[in-house]
């Protein structure tokens, strides 16, 4: 059996079908814009009845020509992928990115696979079209043939960066890290208390305790550690009218949508970079290996300059936090209950779709049902 294959699921996550190009509506003996506007109300009442009348959404059924969706009481839709611009078809195909999510490792991968002899991508994170389509550009004459990827972190919440690339290439391999919440929320809040002394800002940050419901700071909130929400974006199994729903009204921050690709997924928990279990770290590493289609081998060893950069990511400032501090308690206890419920949906649903390929199945579900877990009553014991 290929190494990549799972069990089977539902018709309902087959690939989304092909885009048409732009619609146009033929004129029907001078009733045409009549019939025109009558059609598109009865395409829109059906496909709103298709929602919220059945129980499960079955994510091949909604028309990628439709346009948008609006779900009525609040600002989040569900679309089909949008129009890509003449920058974005002008690019060559991306064979991967990294596109989530913030802080499990990615900055680490984006070092290994940069200095890759046959993976060309920006030295930085980017999210811009014209950056990604420069540092291909830059080494076209690489031997061997050369891999072209990027890493946009925030892609995985903003599916309409991720649509764009849909028409470019079915091909590109999406890679994505997800994290325990506590452990997540923590490295974030603290990165972000880092680059605000590094850049000098004068705004005041705010405690923990406020970055709950629909609060963040810079893109630092609770509510985005429920990593389940965003992943069921990509529409890789089928949606029940209540997941929808939740999705729709979750945080008001990220406009939500299904956007159904064809691009296959490599999910993994940071966990699984681990040094603390060589064997295990190294069967990540060759599977990742494999997933990217590579020959040569990865270069896992740190430079210098990247030791010391790595140091510098730990230093400390007044506003540092200690999650694990009993005034944190509240926050540890929503994050644990959000975990549960995502981990759960990942591991029943998500990795069960064919186009989601995940190594060490075992251990990455152990790993997620920690979630469930306050990673600070271990440190207690």
């Amino acid at each position: 059996m290929d190494m990549w294959s799972s069990s089977s699921i539902s018709a309902s996550a087959t690939a989304a079908p092909k885009r048409a190009s732009a619609t146009s509506f033929p004129s029907y003996y001078g009733y045409g814009i009549k019939i025109t506007s009558l059609t598109i109300i009865v395409l829109v009442l059906m496909c709103l009845g298709a929602f919220y009348q059945n129980d499960t959404i079955n994510v091949v059924s909604i028309n990628n020509n439709m346009g948008t969706v609006k779900d009525a009481s609040s600002s989040s839709s569900v679309d089909g992928p949008m129009a890509v611009g003449k920058e974005a078809k002008n690019m060559k195909a991306a064979d991967f990115g990294i596109i989530g999510f913030p802080k499990t490792g990615t900055s680490f991968l984006l070092k290994v696979l940069g200095k890759h002899p046959e993976i060309s991508m920006p030295a930085r994170e980017t999210c811009k079209n014209s950056e990604i389509d420069a540092a291909q550009q830059s080494k076209d004459e690489r031997t061997p043939a050369t891999r072209y990827g990027f890493k946009c972190p925030t892609m995985i919440r903003s599916t309409a960066l991720l649509e764009q690339f849909v028409p470019i290439s079915n091909e590109t391999r999406l890679v994505v890290g997800v994290r325990h919440p506590v452990l997540w929320f923590q490295s974030f809040y603290n990165f972000r208390v880092q680059r605000y002394h590094e850049t000098g800002s004068v705004e005041q940050i705010p405690s923990p305790l406020e970055l709950t419901g629909d609060n963040n700071w810079r893109h630092v909130s609770v509510k985005y550690a429920r990593f389940d929400i965003y992943l069921k974006q990509l529409a890789k199994t089928s949606v029940t009218d209540k997941e929808m729903k939740e999705m729709l009204h979750h945080e008001t921050m990220w406009k939500k949508r299904l956007s159904p690709i064809p691009n296959k997924v490599f999910i993994y928990t940071i966990d699984q970079m681990s040094p603390r279990n060589e064997t295990r770290k190294m069967k990540w590493q060759k599977d990742l290996h494999t997933y990217l289609q590579l020959k040569a081998p990865f270069d896992w060893s740190m430079t210098e300059e990247e030791r010391s950069s790595k140091k510098k990511e730990k230093a400390t400032f007044n506003e540092t936090i200690n999650i694990c501090e009993e005034k944190y308690s509240t926050i540890r206890s929503e994050l644990t209950r959000q975990g549960r419920e995502a981990s759960k949906w990942i591991i029943e649903k998500f990795i069960t779709s064919p186009d989601v390929v995940v190594s060490d199945a075992l251990f990455f579900k152990s790993a997620l049902r920690e979630w469930a877990n306050d990673p600070c009553a271990k440190e207690s014991d």
